[in-house]
């Protein structure tokens, strides 16, 4: 629940705060480059971005693109106006990002008569503008990301944490990648193209 992420900063904070005054003896430390790596950027940049607001400095890594897919979510507009109220979208940028918008909506199960209800589930949202939104207000405020970049294994230290990443250029499309179709670059779609072509 992103209600509670002003809490958590705040526990994390206090943490940090505690384990630099235990260690504060060593002093060959080393400064680390982020203080949280969210690895698989799509749903992961909301997170990602009230971090940062909050500031602590995020690397979002994610193995194909930081990018909503075509198809549009459904959701309700009440739970989309927390991303606004959290101050990670605009007014503006919220109803942008909102496409289609119906009530009643029928809810219906085999064998049982239909329900109708209001304002649950009525609006569709566009995943494309909307992670682009956060995306943008995320790098704005210092955040950084780490595109078709594979997290590959993470070494667990007294004082934080190394991460291996890779290279992941060369990924093939996924299940999810259905309905997205800008998942891969270009370059990336002629390859497998080529490789089907050659198959068959």
């Amino acid at each position: 629940d992103l209600h509670h992420l002003d809490a958590t900063a705040a526990t994390l904070a206090a943490a940090a705060a505690s384990t630099g005054s235990s260690s504060s003896s060593s002093n060959t430390s080393v400064q680390p480059d982020f203080d949280v790596v969210m690895c698989g950027g799509v749903l992961g940049i909301v997170i990602a971005l009230a971090l940062q607001q909050q500031g602590f400095r995020v690397a979002v890594v994610e193995k194909r693109l930081v990018q909503g897919r075509t198809q549009e979510w459904n959701s309700s507009r009440h739970e989309c106006q927390v991303l606004v109220d959290m101050g990670l979208l605009s007014q503006a940028e919220l109803e942008a990002a909102i496409v289609s918008e119906f009530n009643p909506v029928r809810v219906g199960f085999k064998g049982g008569d239909p329900l109708w209800v209001q304002d649950c589930l009525n609006i569709g949202v566009s995943p494309e503008s909307l992670i682009a939104s956060l995306r943008t207000r995320f790098e704005a405020c210092g955040g950084v990301v780490y595109e078709q970049t594979a997290f590959k294994s993470a070494v667990i230290c007294p004082d934080g944490v190394v991460a291996t990443l890779a290279s992941a250029a060369g990924a093939p499309a996924g299940v999810a990648d259905t309905n997205r179709p800008n998942a891969l670059t270009e370059q990336q779609q002629q390859q497998q193209q080529s490789k089907q072509q050659q198959g068959q």
